[in-house]
């Protein structure tokens, strides 16, 4: 098996908002760890993303040892900051699309934050874990998830996006498809044919396609949707009247890369 390398590794600790470099995956039999852990939900506990508040493209996010800090980048002294210790208030279920997931409710303070920066009131959930079985191929998989709409870990090949630039003649930032492993393989869209692939010294085996929506139409740190890439995908990257790019994969073992 051919061995690949990549220092673009991203997690998303909050499920539609801004992604933060990593040096290493902590993939564990949990989960991908601190990635869509939080979501936010309306009143009905049903999942908020850019689609509904595309203002979510302008937050920042940075990282420190205890915590995570949610910044209003319009007005830097105007920041969040979320505990990486889970400081429950109550066991709620929540909805992400047609799934019930069962989740934790977490800090008013942090909720009241974010209602005032969308002017519209929002809470703020914590993960509390799912299994989930999928069935691929004729083969079941049983995937350890936090927030993420099904699967694990999404891959985006950087010579793909490349070929899409061109399509579309423009420069689509790869950070739109908010991938957690951009990678740069030999060909565009080779990674349709791969079943299993060697990253960092990790094995992986790949799922099935990403299937793509309007949040790809959002320039890095905007808040206005356009047209593109999604009207140029559509075009040849249509399959059962779904479009796709990048692939979502699963590691063989669990462990750090």
């Amino acid at each position: 098996m051919v061995e690949y390398f990549s220092n673009q590794l991203y997690i998303y600790p909050i499920k539609s908002i801004a992604g933060i470099p990593v040096r290493a995956l902590n993939i564990t039999d949990q989960g991908l760890e601190f990635d869509r852990f939080w979501m936010l939900v309306n009143e009905n506990y049903q999942m908020l993303s850019q689609r509904d508040f595309p203002k979510l493209n302008l937050l920042k996010i940075f990282e420190d040892e205890n915590s995570f800090k949610i910044q209003n980048p319009s007005k830097p002294d105007n920041y969040i900051e979320i505990s990486k210790n889970i400081n429950t208030i109550r066991n709620v279920e929540a909805s992400i699309w047609d799934q019930r997931v069962q989740a934790t409710l977490v800090d008013f303070k942090v909720s009241d934050w974010f209602s005032e920066f969308l002017n519209a009131k929002v809470l703020l959930l914590a993960n509390a874990l799912r299994l989930k079985t999928k069935r691929i191929n004729d083969k079941n998989y049983e995937l350890q998830l936090n927030f993420q709409d099904g699967y694990p870990i999404h891959l985006v090949n950087l010579k793909s996006v490349t070929d899409l630039s061109k399509m579309c003649n423009l420069n689509i930032e790869p950070e739109r498809f908010r991938a957690n492993i951009y990678i740069d393989l030999p060909e565009p869209y080779v990674e349709d044919q791969m079943k299993y692939i060697r990253i960092n010294g990790i094995e992986f085996e790949f799922l099935k396609p990403c299937e793509r929506c309007i949040m790809i139409n959002l320039k890095s740190r905007s808040s206005f949707f356009t047209k593109e890439p999604l009207k140029t995908l559509s075009t040849y990257r249509k399959h059962s009247n779904k479009i796709q790019f990048g692939s979502y994969i699963k590691p063989i073992q669990m462990l750090n890369f």
